[in-house]
């Protein structure tokens, strides 16, 4: 890890609320503009304040960033939870034109190089930065591209079907069983081996039973990028 990952934390900025969208259920989507130049990398996260807003206990949150940086806005999504906290709460009762604060953006969670084949692995509301990468090589014709994206409802999921169906090098499965999850880029990491890279974004314990589990199909740790500071 280098001092460089870190840096988007001394700088603070004021974004304002541009939309907030009720897409289901608990499911939500925060589109914000940037008062001053903001800009960031695919993957990244930024740490989130809500200033002038009454917050009951912890008054921060780290959310990954779902859009890039040519779409003009940055955006989250969130899921609420059955027991939402004050802070998402605030959050997604918010108008448009107030002030959302956000330090960064950082983070390693980041597109390598324009060669090595790709396997993006995204559970839940962990699909925000994938989202972003997946944005960011639209128009990658160079490697196989591979998203699987496990959910009961896939966020994000008419975006990354569009993105894949213009690019015949992208391919999505958008799974909904561990079963069929698992099938799915175990069958990846038989034909790659170590020559792909694999991008892994959900909770700790998702995050960790994939590596598990490619890790007894022999892939390296070193071929396996995961942020353990994702927010959603």
């Amino acid at each position: 890890m280098k001092l460089g990952d870190f840096k988007g934390i001394f700088n603070k900025r004021q974004l304002l609320i541009d939309s907030i969208e009720h897409v289901k259920e608990d499911y939500y989507v925060v589109h914000m503009k940037a008062k001053t130049p903001f800009e960031w990398h695919a993957g990244e996260h930024g740490i989130f304040k809500l200033p002038g807003q009454e917050v009951q206990g912890k008054k921060w949150r780290a959310f990954s960033i779902a859009s890039v940086d040519s779409e003009g806005l940055i955006t989250i999504g969130i899921r609420t939870g059955e027991k939402i906290s004050s802070f998402k709460d605030k959050l997604i009762h918010m108008k448009k034109g107030e002030v959302v604060e956000v330090r960064g953006p950082f983070g390693w969670f980041k597109i390598r190089d324009k060669e090595t084949p790709i396997v993006m692995i995204a559970s839940g509301v962990g699909v925000t930065p994938i989202r972003a990468l997946a944005k960011s090589v639209e128009d990658d014709t160079s490697r196989q591209i591979h998203i699987i994206y496990s959910s009961k409802y896939h966020l994000f999921g008419q975006d990354l079907q569009t993105i894949a169906q213009n690019n015949e090098t992208i391919e999505l499965a958008l799974t909904q069983s561990r079963e069929e999850t698992v099938s799915a880029y175990i069958t990846l990491a038989k034909k790659y081996g170590n020559k792909a890279l694999y991008y892994i974004s959900g909770s700790q314990n998702v995050i960790q039973s994939v590596k598990d589990r490619l890790k007894e199909e022999g892939i390296k740790n070193n071929r396996v990028i995961n942020d353990p500071f994702f927010g959603y």
